[in-house]
């Protein structure tokens, strides 16, 4: 399939791809070759788009999302599996990096 141009467009229905599954990991090879994107072309349009780079966007979306998980009632060691952390210390450095405390004082 040939490569698309880096429209702003192309930029916000990645930004939102990856609002919508904020679980997942994604690589820049990996949605370059979805959306058809070279993967450089990719990287500076999404900083020059979003302000930051695919990951501290995908970083930001999923602790936003993970933050609610844990106000609603879920455990720290679940919301962490479920995004993709093995390690609970791993998830809270990230979750701290984020909202500036911790995951265990956002738990209902």
């Amino acid at each position: 399939m040939p490569v698309k141009k880096t429209s702003p467009d192309t930029i916000r229905s990645i930004g939102a791809y990856i609002a919508a599954h904020p679980e997942r990991r994604f690589t820049i090879v990996e949605l370059s070759l979805h959306f058809h994107v070279r993967s450089t072309a990719l990287k500076a349009a999404f900083k020059a788009e979003f302000g930051v780079t695919i990951h501290q966007y995908h970083l930001q979306v999923s602790m936003q999302k993970a933050r609610q998980h844990l106000e609603a009632g879920q455990q720290v060691k679940e919301t962490a599996l479920q995004f993709g952390y093995r390690h609970i210390g791993n998830f809270s450095r990230a979750f701290k990096k984020v909202h500036n405390t911790p995951p265990e004082s956002h738990k209902q």
